[in-house]
């Protein structure tokens, strides 16, 4: 499901034209309290879901990167531009869709 939602995120860059996603760690946090036993963590499925949707879309040259605090990141007049051609994603939870209705 994991990798199903970050395909998600990944096309709706590639719809939208843009050149960088920012992700949120979704599904970490308070909703990753089962992911802690050996072997486990909210970490290793991040990277072992998002890999391979990272590399389907290698030709997009896509930058991602980790989302940086918002409000702060997202509203200094400096970013205007570089956000003008990036997606944030800000969902903390896996089950809210790209944009949660924010058009």
């Amino acid at each position: 499901r994991f990798r199903h939602m970050w395909r998600f995120i990944f096309v709706c860059a590639e719809r939208k034209g843009l050149k960088r996603i920012y992700l949120a760690d979704i599904g970490g946090g308070a909703f990753s309290a089962l992911l802690s036993g050996p072997g486990i963590s909210y970490g290793r499925l991040k990277e072992e879901s998002l890999a391979p949707v990272q590399a389907e879309f290698q030709s997009k040259n896509f930058v991602v990167e980790q989302l940086p605090r918002v409000p702060d990141f997202a509203f200094k007049p400096e970013n205007k531009a570089l956000l003008a051609e990036s997606l944030l994603v800000n969902a903390w939870d896996p089950w809210s869709m790209v944009g949660n209705g924010n058009g």
